[in-house]
């Protein structure tokens, strides 16, 4: 029990210039440059959850959809394969379309010329891996945020970068299995651990193991689930093995590389070097190991441009507005907890916990190992920025997720003591849909209005918990009444002294230490609202009210708990 607390020229970059070396590609046909694919439709910059045509047209970097590093000493190698084409048609494209689009612009940046057979397998199977049923977050739209504005070599990374999630989605789908289920073997739960464990097979060849080099692992080690990087390795392979025919070694090595650099939050070796720099040692180790004849100038560049990415897949933190990244910190959560993808049926413990962990994520996270530069990329400004910008939202999504936290945690009490866990929907009201509203917890809950909160309270993050994020979700409604009017009348420091009462899953002591510890008030508005939604459970919850406040108080009050 754990207790609170330009598209189509050709770049002059080192990596076209090491196609010419080793593994040389196979020419392209005389008509592959004629492809009617090569439209131009690509995007420079990318934004928060729009139409795909605004995504990739924008002229215009968003809050925290991608971030694009101005620096004036970039090298050329780092030019976008997306440059803004003003002729660019304003009708969308599907997703697939878009995936062989931007494959094809990237691989032919990197005088790649794969049939468009080749391309359109590649663009439906990336598609697939990211539209299943549990990709909340890392979908395929995600892909389409972080990769605008990307050099070649970091799109194809950001495109196959989230391709496998095994802990998220459950396993491997057929068609990943025969790509890269030969390389792991999954341990299920035994009586003598917590949680899975993964096996990487001896059976490698040269490509697994290059990859397995520049990520530090080996042959045969044993991986945990709590490893970060297990998907992504998988992930790189996948990529790998797809390209392997297309692309050469030291391309194929540098995409690897991008993709290892998005291992979220690890801190510094004992030593003191960081993700990064061990990062570059080992591709300094695989280039000589596997003869990939890479310059010095080369490998830094190949590292500048992995940190790139990372900061675009994390940008979201650096957002200057708040809503932006906390709708991306809140579609988080069904990823993190398999309960909450189904819609209907989780509990309020599930909703609880769910809330815990990420409260706690937020809490811990180091905000020393979000955003990454090595050797002066991003610079020392831009790194000040970034820093700035995710000290005020975690500030904020600290403040709002202890609002949620402490919301759903009135009502696991009310829960417990009332004859148990129910489903969220029970207390809560059912999920609106287009042709369905049944009523909502806190629909009439008393509103204030913000100029006016006095109790020590973030104006930004009442707002947000009154008027709602930006997007809906299929687990949860946009705004939160009940945590809205909490945190109004309570404030950061009574919020976070109502939090020291609660501990997950709540039992029959804590919930009743929680209800006595909270004003009479707050707790009498939210369980008569319950009452009147979860009509089995009225009787129960006005003994509890008679219980926790008295008779007389109890009638003296109106409408305490009527069905």
């Amino acid at each position: 029990m754990d207790t609170f607390s330009p598209p189509h020229p050709p770049p002059t970059s080192p990596e076209v210039a090491s196609s010419e070396k080793k593994n040389e590609p196979i020419p392209p046909p005389p008509e592959a440059s004629l492809s009617p694919l090569s439209s131009g439709k690509h995007r420079e910059h990318a934004g928060s959850f729009r139409a795909l045509p605004d995504l990739r047209q924008s002229q215009k970097i968003s809050d925290g959809g991608s971030i694009l590093i101005a620096n004036s000493e970039r090298s050329s190698s780092f030019s976008t394969v997306r440059a803004g084409n003003q002729n660019s048609s304003s009708s969308s494209e599907t997703y697939i379309a878009s995936l062989i689009d931007d494959l094809q612009t990237s691989l032919q940046a990197l005088e790649a010329y794969p049939p468009l057979s080749k391309l359109e397998e590649w663009a439906i199977f990336i598609h697939e891996c990211l539209s299943r049923e549990s990709r909340k977050f890392h979908s395929v739209h995600h892909v389409f945020e972080i990769s605008a504005g990307c050099d070649p070599l970091q799109l194809l990374a950001a495109f196959f970068r989230d391709a496998i999630s095994c802990i998220t989605d459950g396993g491997f789908t057929t068609r990943q299995e025969a790509r890269v289920g030969d390389i792991v073997v999954h341990h299920h739960d035994t009586a003598e651990e917590e949680g899975s464990r993964y096996t990487l097979t001896k059976d490698t060849d040269r490509l697994v193991d290059l990859v397995m080099d520049i990520f530090g692992l080996e042959a045969g080690q044993d991986i945990s689930e709590s490893y970060r990087g297990l998907d992504v390795f998988l992930s790189a392979v996948l990529m790998a093995r797809l390209l392997r025919e297309t692309l050469s070694e030291p391309l194929l090595a540098q995409i690897a590389v991008c993709m290892e650099a998005t291992i979220p939050f690890r801190r510094p070796s004992s030593t003191g070097k960081t993700a990064l720099d061990l990062l570059y040692d080992r591709l300094e180790k695989a280039n000589m190991k596997y003869e990939l004849d890479m310059e010095i100038t080369e490998m830094i560049e190949a590292i500048q441009r992995a940190a790139d990415l990372n900061n675009r897949n994390l940008g979201n933190f650096a957002s200057e507005d708040a809503v932006f990244f906390l709708d991306h910190t809140w579609s988080l959560l069904p990823e993190r907890s398999a309960s909450l993808r189904r819609s209907y049926l989780y509990s309020v413990n599930d909703m609880a916990s769910a809330c815990h962990e990420m409260s706690i994520f937020l809490s811990d996270l180091d905000t020393n190992v979000v955003f990454q530069s090595f050797r002066g990329l991003p610079n020392d400004d831009e790194m000040e920025f970034f820093q700035q910008r995710l000290s005020s939202n975690l500030a904020k999504g600290r403040k709002y997720m202890s609002a949620k936290l402490l919301a759903v945690t009135v009502c696991s009490a009310l829960a417990t003591l009332s004859g148990g866990d129910v489903p969220m929907s029970f207390f809560a009201g059912d999920l609106p849909t287009h042709n369905y509203h049944s009523d909502r917890l806190g629909e009439d809950f008393p509103t204030f209005d913000y100029k006016e909160l006095t109790n020590n309270c973030d104006n930004d993050v009442y707002l947000i918990l009154n008027r709602g994020r930006q997007l809906e979700q299929s687990f949860d409604t946009r705004n939160a009444p009940i945590a809205a009017y909490l945190y109004a009348s309570l404030g950061d420091d009574g919020v976070a002294a109502a939090l020291k009462q609660c501990c997950v899953p709540m039992t029959m002591k804590s919930s009743m230490r929680l209800l006595k510890h909270l004003p009479r008030q707050n707790v009498q508005i939210i369980a008569t609202d319950v009452g009147k939604i979860a009509v089995s459970r009225v009787l129960a919850i006005q003994e509890l009210m008679v219980e926790l406040f008295g008779q007389e108080e109890q009638a003296h009050d109106h409408e305490v708990v009527t069905g």
